[in-house]
């Protein structure tokens, strides 16, 4: 993890069974998809790890309101992802030809960090559809199982 967050420690390996940490339990049949399935359970519960950090909510949302601020002060960040910038620029009216402001005290301690931008409704949108897709796959099973009941009663 790059950005400071509220659950991870920037600049860290992280200790999970889908990390170089735990090689034994590696399954070559995972997906990207189902490993940021994970990374995404993984950001919502509490459980410690190392490289992990407890946050209280409010705190993980002040990380994501300023996360923006923080990830555009890295020319690696502008280069990948400048509709991001673009946002930055007019949510902060910057013109295209002014510099980025680097935040003050650009350290990788986490506390330190000044890290803008809307992340908290993303996240909360991101919640509400892995909730739905949980949902909607418990539905799924349970049409799977009554089909396979009737088939074979």
């Amino acid at each position: 993890m790059e950005t400071p967050n509220g659950r991870f420690r920037p600049g860290r390996r992280l200790c999970l069974s889908m990390s170089d940490f735990h090689p034994e339990t590696w399954n070559p049949m995972w997906s990207v998809g189902t490993i940021l399935t994970g990374l995404f359970s993984f950001m919502l519960e509490n459980t410690p790890t190392l490289g992990s950090v407890n946050t209280t909510l409010s705190e993980k949302e002040a990380f994501a309101r300023k996360s923006l601020h923080y990830n555009v002060s890295s020319s690696k960040f502008r280069s990948l992802f400048p509709s991001y910038v673009s946002k930055y620029r007019e949510l902060n009216n910057l013109s295209s030809d002014a510099a980025v402001p680097v935040p003050s005290g650009t350290s990788r301690d986490a506390a330190t960090m000044l890290v803008g931008g809307n992340v908290v409704e993303a996240v909360e949108r991101g919640v509400r559809r892995y909730k739905d897709v949980i949902a909607a796959t418990g539905v799924t099973l349970l049409v799977l199982v009554m089909s396979l009941w009737m088939n074979f009663r």
